[in-house]
């Protein structure tokens, strides 16, 4: 298995297309509402998602973490095609994590390794503030939320008529220092970033329909 590896030789574990429920069990399933995906072959996207009660999709039981395996935006053919791959409960995923909702505000989902990514989920009356912290350098992260919310901000809301749970960005300063979000919460699906052999460089929020939102730009 070859996941999303970072930086100065040390290996990092990393873990319009709208995503549809995976079924579970008879009682819950899975809501996919945010990817982190690596433009770069033979590497494995990070899928989140929320477990929820499949009688009423709108309670949330969980946040969890997955690899979606050697499903990236080079060997898929594009970011729109892991989104369906994300969405297609018969993909092959690794299971690396979840957080109980009792533990919401309180506890995280990490990666430990390397300290890889730290993912916490907030409840904000009926909707839930995300969290991302990822590696991507020796000493570098790139984080959505927390504090850098002044920035990037992402909530999860729950769709009344779809009866699913989509990310939304509240804030969304683009690298030129531009808010990209209007009047109105802009829909993500996710992160798209190339990988060096020294890290990630340039990170990109994708919206409805593959367009994005240049976030993040190193330098390198």
């Amino acid at each position: 298995m070859k996941t999303l590896t970072a930086l100065l030789g040390v290996l990092m574990l990393v873990a319009a297309c709208c995503p549809v429920v995976q079924a579970v069990d008879e009682k819950t399933e899975n809501h996919p509402v945010f990817l982190l995906c690596p433009a770069h072959e033979r590497y494995g996207s990070w899928s989140l998602y929320l477990k929820v009660d499949k009688n009423d999709p709108s309670k949330v039981l969980a946040l969890g973490l997955e690899e979606l395996k050697q499903h990236n935006s080079k060997d898929d053919g594009g970011y729109l095609k892991v989104l369906e791959a994300q969405a297609n409960a018969s993909t092959e995923r690794e299971q690396i994590g979840t957080l109980d909702a009792a533990s919401f505000g309180s506890g995280s989902l990490r990666v430990e390794k390397n300290n890889a990514l730290n993912v916490t989920c907030t409840p904000a009356g009926k909707d839930f503030t995300l969290m991302v912290d990822m590696r991507i350098s020796a000493d570098g992260h790139f984080i959505i939320g927390g504090k850098e919310s002044d920035r990037r901000n992402v909530v999860l809301k729950y769709d009344t008529v779809a009866k699913k749970w989509n990310a939304y960005a509240t804030v969304l300063v683009n690298k030129d220092g531009v808010n990209a979000v209007g009047a109105e919460p802009l829909y993500v699906s996710g992160i798209l970033f190339p990988v060096t052999g020294t890290g990630i460089f340039r990170i990109s929020v994708a919206l409805r329909g593959g367009n994005g939102v240049w976030v993040y730009d190193g330098g390198n």
